[in-house]
């Protein structure tokens, strides 16, 4: 049985897989499908890790895809949210 990492190297050796590896970029779609206020997500890393988890055994991705919001970054600079 292959599992996801086995697939990459696949794919990337352009060698023949059964499906392509799959990765999304959740980001804020996260938040509605944990109900988790997104900034809990940004500032508590044990929630937004078990977050990550639950989403990847639901959905069946190959991977996580660790980011968040963009708006973390200009919030850091200490440009207001809303």
């Amino acid at each position: 049985m292959n599992t996801p990492v086995d697939y990459f190297r696949k794919t990337m050796a352009l060698e023949e897989v059964t499906h392509v590896p799959v990765i999304p970029i959740m980001g804020t779609w996260i938040e509605n499908f944990s109900g988790i206020p997104l900034e809990k997500l940004h500032y508590d890393k044990e929630t937004a890790v078990k977050v990550q988890i639950n989403v990847q055994k639901a959905v069946g991705n190959d991977a996580l895809f660790a980011a968040s919001d963009p708006l973390c970054i200009p919030e850091a600079f200490g440009c207001s949210i809303g």
